[in-house]
This record gives structure tokens, sequence and C-alpha cells, in this order.
């Protein structure tokens, strides 16, 4: 074999694999953070880049990622035109980011002087650069027949018909060339990697034929149940896996990689050793194996994204039965890359891929590398292609003679083709006139004025356009769009405050949603309803993290917050009265599952699926139409048959129920003292603490639909992507516990005797509401209960009209029943994209009591934490409130933002083509990386923008807490989200600026209301 893979694996030290530790540790920090799809949990998209400014983030992220921050000037200049921005604004925006500096004179043509402003006006709304060929520009195919003849001419007179310099051309070129080698074949890793110098110089891209064997072996290795067979050996961990595997495998033998055994034989036994390996082969510099490695990475982040996912939670069940880390995928990922770089290199140049190989065939080969270089990053004309395609193929590989006659020709025609304008500096000289002439046009200024202007004037205009590029206006018009929204919502809530009426009395219902932006329509309509209920808001597993198994199910799952650890484990069990139904019940469902779980596996088989097919057809037939042409109709009868058929049972879920758990370290119970702490934080946490309602109900939430892999990405983030039913559930029966209600009022913290808590949930596809424990409620409760549950009733139906607005397939204008008809429609239906639209168009997050926003219409655009200032009076509460909810709305809001900007890359794309992969993601057709982000379907109408922060707080305590909480300093510090504190009493309103801390918001003479700005863009 040749060098590459003959040559000796160096000494191995223990400073080089600390050191390869610590570079992959660090990639890791760019890869996606999402895990498997049953467990979407909202992040930033950018996590990696959070400890930068944002400004800073969005470009160091475009530089790795390829991913765009904002959105295209084209759409601000579209929002612009529609009136979702402002001059305004715009002026806003800019004396924010500037100060209250005075705009520069730049230039005084004619009776006009013009500001900077002035300029930045015209380029913001218009766009000035040329495009298409310059108007006086000759047509190619005479730029080439003079080319032709100023080379013959050079061929036959040894030198320039007339010259283009004091130099030589020839020299010029190969100088031209020479610099070319060393910007492409300079040190590995900063800016390249093999594939890209391979790409440049041969037109093979080898990726597109490693990333295809390393998703298939990567991905049989990670499926969780979607796959017949899986890689053999898993348990051993991936890279011994793909050792074993690789020995039977036939696709280095159809891939034409001769010599794969012997390498395959000769990887060492330690995955670290294996990269290390390969980095020597290739000629990858220590200095850059980060970002050798990191550029490895990227070019497959959802794979291996989920890697380190893995890698990270050890306790995950399919980590500890098969680990997988990136070391290992690292190892096999680059055995392959050793492999494809030798055979492309080999093919073109008769020698290894090695760099240093690379850098000695094109040293001596200039004209080739200047010949290879234009052709294959597709900067020549037709006939330029033509000649080097012809020539480069009659060429063998290894050829000495790359600087014979025909290669110098063809060399120096590139050279003088790519660069004779800007010898000449034609082009620019014509750009910069047009550029002049557009921007006079829009300044007023005549064509005699302009061409009367002084050389300086004009050098200033000039210069003041070329600073104007679009990484310096998107910023700007981006702060602009977010000022035009958090103004309309600071002039509407501080006009609530002041104009708020206090309740007085008892309340009859309280009600405690979660913070979700889709429960503030509900909660609007409820109150809107009956004004004598009151609303709460609060993460969503409501303080009781706990590993619930539902009754029935495989395994338990946790229902927390992802970065939490639950200690108790309990079980739903059905009720005493209903052991013996449970059985009987079980006894039937046991034959039905066997006989669906067979037939799922003979779909599966090769050779049983022949048969089963044409067997199960025409059962499989009738769900597949009732869900496609009558949905709600088919949902309510498959309800009915399977509870004819397996009737459900009463339940309930014991606190003290002393089992063994199915998670090392767990609890089956909670002790008094435990639920009474849970309970008593919660209520504090949102200023229920007097004055209690009869009834007191927790309303957890969750969605559903049909062929949906992103359906975790619908329920509650708080409770780990799934229900958070059971929290509600489980937090209204520590309330509802004797001893725990004696062991409050014993800390004086009494929940009065006539006040009974109930859990509930919502399901936010449907707008329908489940309710726990009925059977429990106290006779004296229920006629409460009854009222509250028609009202609810009444508030989902004109939640739903309200969603309807937003639907371009829901009937126009519907009656609040209809609607309801049409969403309970939608979760049904199997070719249903969009059967909810999640956190779409989610700007706003309050925290304070209901009273700021109370009656504002927020349009399902804010998620509100209760919060009541006026019991925290050091904000103990706020700060424990702020670090739980704010990066938990950060993180929705910033994976909205980014998956609308950049849905190709920071997104998922197009849910049409998705193909679930393992049952851990879904990936494009049948082969492509794990997609993460968003689909398109999830944020088509999301109008991305940083999420405002409102916090009722008093300015002194807000920067007391800001001050000593790095994550609040990180997230508000560098702009990922933008503070702003209202005195809860006043109205008054200050916004926080990194740079000069609380500045206090200045009121528009005239601003919309959100009524208005919801209905503008309806």
């Amino acid at each position: 074999m040749r060098a590459i893979l003959n040559a000796a694996t160096p000494s191995v030290s223990a400073e080089s694999r600390k050191h390869l530790e610590h570079e992959i540790e660090h990639i890791a920090h760019v890869l996606p953070g999402q895990g498997p799809i049953d467990t979407f949990i909202h992040h930033n998209t950018l996590h990696g880049f959070q400890h930068l400014p944002f400004e800073e983030a969005v470009l160091s992220a475009r530089r790795v990622l390829g991913g765009r921050g904002y959105l295209s000037l084209d759409e601000y200049r579209r929002l612009f035109v529609i009136g979702r921005i402002t001059e305004e604004d715009l002026l806003r925006a800019r004396r924010e980011r500037r100060g209250d500096e005075r705009d520069e004179v730049l230039a005084r043509i004619g009776a006009r002087v013009i500001t900077t402003w002035d300029i930045e006006r015209i380029v913001l709304l218009h766009d000035l650069d040329p495009r298409g060929p310059l108007p006086t520009e000759e047509p190619v195919g005479d730029r080439l027949e003079a080319l032709f003849e100023r080379v013959e001419h050079l061929e036959a007179s040894g030198g320039p018909a007339p010259p283009l310099d004091a130099r030589e051309p020839r020299r010029q070129m190969m100088q031209h060339a020479a610099r070319r080698l060393s910007e492409h074949l300079g040190d590995l890793g900063p800016e390249t990697c093999h594939r890209d110098v391979l790409l440049a110089l041969t037109g093979e891209d080898i990726h597109e034929r490693i990333h295809p064997q390393i998703l298939r072996v990567t991905m049989a290795f990670l499926d969780e149940g979607l796959a017949a067979w899986h890689l053999a050996g898993r348990s051993l961990g991936f890279y011994d896996a793909f050792r074993e595997m690789a020995e039977h495998d036939r696709f280095f033998e159809l891939e034409g990689l001769p010599g794969a055994r012997d390498a395959l034989r000769a990887l060492p036994p330690l995955a670290v050793d294996a990269i290390l390996q390969s980095l020597g082969r290739l000629g990858v510099p220590e200095a850059h194996w980060g970002t050798y490695l990191r550029r490895i990475c990227v070019g497959l982040p959802g794979l291996a994204g989920m890697v380190r996912w893995r890698e990270t939670h050890p306790e995950y069940p399919a980590q500890k039965a098969h680990p997988i880390d990136l070391l290992q995928f690292l190892a096999v990922r680059l055995f392959h890359e050793v492999l494809f770089v030798r055979r492309a290199s080999l093919r073109a140049f008769g020698h290894d891929g090695d760099i240093e190989s690379l850098r000695r065939h094109f040293k001596h080969h200039l004209p080739e590398l200047l010949v290879r270089h234009a052709l294959f990053r597709g900067e020549l004309p037709d006939c330029l292609a033509e000649r080097a395609r012809a020539l480069l193929e009659a060429r063998s590989p290894g050829d000495a003679a790359g600087d014979d006659g025909a290669m110098l020709r063809l060399a120096h025609m590139v050279f003088e083709w790519k660069t004779e304008e800007i010898v000449s500096g034609v082009h620019a000289t014509r750009r910069d006139a047009i550029r002049l002439g557009a921007l006079a046009q829009h300044l007023g200024v005549s064509p005699g004025e302009l061409h009367a202007a002084s050389t300086e004037d004009t050098s200033r205009l000039l210069s003041v356009l070329d600073a104007l590029t679009p990484d310096a206006l998107s910023p700007l018009w981006q702060r602009a769009y977010e000022i035009h929204y958090r103004d309309a919502v600071l002039h509407a809530l501080a006009e609530n405050v002041r104009a708020r009426e206090p309740f007085a009395g008892r309340r009859d219902a309280a009600l405690v949603f979660c913070m979700d932006d889709r429960e503030e329509a509900i909660r609007r309509h409820v109150e809107q309803l009956r004004p004598s209920y009151e609303t709460f808001g609060a993460a969503g597993f409501f303080g009781v993290a706990i590993t619930y198994e539902a009754l029935g199910a495989r395994e338990p799952v946790p229902l927390c917050p992802i970065a939490a650890t639950p200690t108790h484990e309990l079980a739903e069990v059905p009720r005493e009265a209903a052991r013996a139904a449970w059985a009987s019940r079980s006894s039937r469902a046991r034959p039905l599952v066997a006989l669906r779980d067979a037939a799922r596996e003979a779909t599966r088989n090769p050779v049983s699926s022949y048969f089963a097919i044409d067997l199960l057809g025409l059962f499989s037939l009738l769900p597949v139409v009732g869900r496609l042409l009558f949905p709600r109709a088919y949902e309510r009868m498959a309800r009915h048959a399977k509870h004819a058929v397996l009737p459900a049972v009463e339940t309930e879920v014991p606190l003290d129920h002393e089992r063994e758990t199915k998670g090392p370290g767990r609890k089956s119970h909670f002790t008094v003292t435990e639920r009474a702490d849970r309970v008593a934080a919660l209520l504090r946490s949102i200023g229920l603490v007097r004055d209690f309602a009869p009834l007191v109900v927790l309303i957890g939430h969750g969605s559903e639909s049909r062929n949906n892999p992103h359906l975790s990405a619908y329920d509650c983030g708080a409770c780990g992507g799934k229900h958070g039913g059971p929290n509600a559930r489980v937090f209204a029966r520590m309330a509802n516990d004797p001893d725990v209600r004696a062991l409050l009022a014993e800390r004086g913290f009494p929940i009065p005797n006539n006040t009974w808590f109930l859990g509930a949930e919502h399901n936010t596809a449907t707008d329908a509401f489940t309710y726990f424990d009925l059977v429990d409620v106290p006779r004296a409760f229920r006629p409460a209960l009854d009222e509250l549950r028609g009202v609810l009733q009444h508030a989902s139906e004109r939640s739903a009209q309200e969603r309807c607005r937003k639907f371009e397939s829901a009937p126009k204008n519907p009656t609040p029943a209809r609607a309801l008809r049409h969403v309970v429609g939608r979760a049904s239906d199997l070719s249903q994209a969009r059967p909810e639209l999640g956190h779409a168009t989610n700007a706003l997050v309050i925290f304070g009591p209901r009273s700021i926003s109370q009656g504002v219409f927020l349009d399902r655009r804010a998620l509100l934490v209760s919060y009541d200032p006026g019991i925290d009076p050091d904000g103990t509460i706020l700060e424990g409130l702020l670090l739980a909810a704010g990066p938990v709305a950060a993180g929705i809001n910033l994976e909205y933002y980014f998956s609308t900007v950049d849905n190709p890359i920071y997104g998922c794309g197009t849910k049409v083509p998705h193909n679930v992969a393992g049952l851990i993601g879904v990936m494009e057709g049948a082969s492509g990386d794990l997609r993460t982000g968003l689909p398109r379907q999830m944020i088509e109408i999301h109008e991305p923008m940083r999420l405002l922060m409102l916090v009722a707080a008093r300015t002194q305590i807000l920067t007391k807490i800001y001050e000593r909480q790095p994550p609040l300093r990180e997230l508000v510090g560098h702009a990922w989200v933008h503070l702003v504190v209202m005195d809860p009493e006043t109205g008054a309103c200050s916004s926080f600026q990194p740079d000069r801390g609380f500045v206090p918001w200045e009121p528009r003479a005239a601003t919309q209301t959100s009524r208005q700005v919801s209905a503008a863009h309806a």
C-alpha cells in the first residue's frame, strides 16, 4: 500500500491523547443539543455560541455552521412596506445601538447637505448594488476572442501585444498560482479539510460517498426499535462493533478501496489512538486538530450531535446498553476519510492524498493548479471549461508534463480571463458610478450636481456605502423590528396597569396553568367569561419532578425539566374497586398487543413482508382512509370501539405506596414534609398565599396528532417533552392531604378546609380538557366544579375560534362551536402537517401579577409567569423564577428564531420528505443527516424576534439579581433576550441596555395596540 496507509503509526503520548480529548470536548459545544425526538426540548440553537454577544455569535456561527442569523434584507424591506417596521423604529434602534451622537455631515452637493443617516436610510430601504452584467461590459464571446488573440500573439512573439503592465505576464501568472498554492494547500484545519481541497482541484466531493456509509453504520448502531436488523456487537461500543462488522462488510470492495482490509486490521484497539493515527496520515498539524475535526463533525451535525447527546446522558437506557461517544464516532469517521482521500488522490494525481504530497505535486505543476482551481469552482466560460476538461482527462495520473505547452497556454488564458478587469480597475469603477448614480436619485441630487461634486465628497459617500454591508444593516433592521413590537406591548400594558380595578371579595375559582404561550388565550377567555375566576401561570411540572409510569406503560418516563433528575418514581394504579376490572381488561389486551406486534414484525421482515402486506393491506386501508377523509368521525368511532373492548378503569397515583422502583436511587413515595415543601414553594412562587378560592385547579398540558414525528415538540417542555397532566394530578393530591395542610398551618401557611385542589390537563391541539380523580371531589364542591367545566368548554370554543384565524385551511369566521370541531379534526387527520402551530409567534414573557396583562389581547404570543412582588421584598422568589423559567422561555424563543431565519440550516426543512430514522429523529428521504430544529410547518407564521422579558419589580432588586447571576448576565447582557422592568404600581418601564443599564422607556405619541397589530397580519 501507499504511504498514507503504510506510514508507521506515530508513538502516542498521554499528552497527545489529553490534547485530543480536550479539543473534542470543545468541538461538542457547537453541535446541536437535540436529543431523541420523543423527548424534544426547545433550546437555543446556537447554545455553543451563547457566551458571545448575539451579533458576534451569529457571525461566528455562520463561519462554522453556515447559517444566517437574520432575515434577508428583502424581507425586512417588505416588513417596512406593510408597516411592521417604521422609520421611527429604525431611528430608535439606531440611537440604542450608537447612543445620542449627532449625524456626521458627509458632503455638500449642490444645495443638499448629506448626513450619515441620509445614506443609511436610503441603503436600508433600497438595494443600490447593480444586478447582473454591467451595462457597458463586452459580450463574453468578444472578450474570449480578444483573449485568444492576445495569447496567440504572446506565443508567437514572446511578449504581450500591448503589455498589461511592466511585468512579464507569464511570470505574473506563475506568481498568482504560487499564491493559490499557499492559500489552498496551507495547513489543514483553520479553513479547509481534505474534502475542500479535493473538491476544488478534482471536482469530486468525497463526503458524498463517505456520509452515506457513516450514516448507515451509525444509525444501525443507534436504532431504538425501528430497524429489523441491528449492528452486531452493539454492547461492545460503537468503535469495536464497527471493527467487528467491517470484517464482513463488502462496502470497501464495492467502493474500490484497495487495501482497506489491511488498514482495518491495523486499527489500534483504542478509538483515541485511531484518531491520532488518521490525523497523522492525513498530515493535519496538532495545532489544528480541533478546527479540522470540527469541520468533520459539522459535515453531519445532526448525527454528531445525537452521538454527543448520548454521551452526555449516560443513564439513558440505550446508552447504557450500547455505549457511543464522539471519540468512537470520529475514529470511524476519520478511518473512512483516509481511505477516500487516498482513492481520490490516486485517481487524479497518482499519489496519496496527504497534504505534503499534494504540496510537492503542485509546487512543480503550478499551471495545472491554476486550471483545476478555476475549472472546478465554476469560474470559466463554457469554451475554456471544455478545453480544461479535455486537457485534464487526456493526462494520466501522475503525469510529469504538467507544465507542457498546452497546459501553460490554457493556464495563461485562465489567468487573463479572471484578472483582466481587476487589473484594469474598470469593473470597480463602473460599479461605483452606478451606485453613486442611484444614490443621487434618492437624494434628489441632479447628475450635473453629482458630476460637479469634489472627489473628497464622492469618496466619503462611497466609503459609507461600502461600510453598509448586509452584516451591518441586518442587526439594525432586526432591532427595529423588535422595538416596534416592544413599544406596542409596553404601551398596552402600561395603560392596562393604570386602568385596572382590583377585584373585591373571594374568588370563585383559581386556575393554575402552565406558563406556555398557548395558554394565554384560554386564560383570557376564562377571565372574560367569569370575572370571579383568577388564573395563574407556572412552569408546567408544578414543582413536582417525578418519574412517572402510566397504567399499562412499559417503562416510566421523567416528567420534569431536562436539567433535573427525579428522585421519586410514581406509578398510576387501578383503584381498589377497579382492580378486578383492570385484570380482566389486561387479559383481553394481551392477545391484541401480541397480534399488533406480530403484524408489525411481519411487515418489517424481508421474507414475511411479501405475504403480510397482501394479507394485512385491506385491514390497514380502513384506518388510513378514515383518518384521511373522515378524521373526526373515525377518531370518535375508534375511541368508542376501544372503550367497548377495553373499557377504562378508575385509577389513582398513590403518594405513600412502598414498592420497588425501576430506577436506581429513586423513592416510590413522598414524605409529608416533601409534599408540604413542594406545595408551599409553588403557591408562594405564583403569589397564591391568601384568599384561596373554593376550587383550585392545576392544569397541565400536552398535545395529540397523527403521523407527526415532532409530536413531543408540541408537549410541555417543563415536563421533558411529555404531558403535564400527571404532575398536576400529583400536586393536587399533595395539596388535598390533611397531613400536608396541618404541617403548612404550623409553618404559618394555612390552606382553608373549604378549598379543594383538582388536577387536569389541557390538550393544546383539540382544546379539550381532561380532569383527574373526579371521584374524590367532595359533594360540596361539585356544583362549582360543574360550572367551571362549562366555563372551560366555552373558553375552548373561543380559543379555537381565535386559532382558526391563523390556519390557512380553516373556515373563515367560523362560529365557536364550528371552530372547535375544526381543530379536533386537524388533530385526527393523518395528512395534516399543521395540527397546531405550537409556539409560533412567541415574543414575550411576563414575570408579574396577572393584573398587568389581564384583559390585554396578547394574541397567544406571551408566556405568563405569575409573580407577586408584594410578597417578595428582597427578590428571592423572583430570582428563582428568573433562573428557572427565564432560560426555558429564551430556549423556546431562540429555537423558533433560528429555525425561521434559516430553516434549511438551523431548522429541519419541510415535513413532507421526512422519514423517521431509528425512532430517534428524522431524515430527508432514505439517506441523509438527522435533521434538527423545527420543521417549516411549525415556523411559517412565526415572526423571528428575540424574547422581550418583562419583569414587574423595582429596578434596584432586578439590578442586584442580574449582577450576581451569570446565566442572566449571559442572556440579558449579551442581548439574547431584551429585558424591561415595569413598576407594578405605576406601569412606568425601563429598558435594559448592556452598555448603559436601565434606561427609562419613552412611549410614542401614537402606538398601535396589540389587538391592532394582530388584526393587521391575521
